[in-house]
């Protein structure tokens, strides 16, 4: 989904087979978007125009154990606590981004049904030792 016509026609030929972009300059058209696609999905990202009307629109279609992501959360606390009253959780990822130099955050929102995969026995941190300390009981 794009809202600027320029950024549309410098994107739509590097689209991919499985790939669809959707050019809508007009607020209740982009958030509605998603609602013609007529499924439920698994991730969705929110991240351009418009966010809390988007979130609006995007948050019945989110399927049971799905993620929502929303880019710069700490700038919509108004679209972050709606996604929170309709009882996701909140996990915040805040720093540095790659051209700024002041920390933003992103955050994503998950149902208490999200059952995450455990792909690791133990966490290992990059760079870190691997040790189980004696009194780990």
């Amino acid at each position: 989904m794009e809202s600027d016509p320029r950024w549309f026609d410098s994107l739509k030929g590097d689209i991919g087979r499985n790939q669809t972009l959707i050019l809508r300059t007009e607020k209740e058209q982009y958030a509605h978007s998603i609602v013609e696609q007529g499924e439920f999905f698994d991730i969705i990202v929110i991240d351009g125009m418009w966010r809390y009307a988007c979130a609006a629109k995007a948050r019945p279609l989110l399927a049971p154990g799905g993620l929502l992501i929303l880019d710069n959360s700490d700038w919509y606390p108004n679209t972050a606590r709606f996604l929170r009253e309709t009882q996701l959780f909140q996990i915040d990822f805040s720093g540095f981004g790659p051209i700024n130099g002041y920390t933003w955050t992103t955050s994503i929102f998950l149902s208490a049904d999200t059952s995450l995969q455990d792909r690791y026995r133990n966490p290992s941190p990059v760079g870190g030792i691997e040790q189980v300390a004696d009194d780990d009981r």
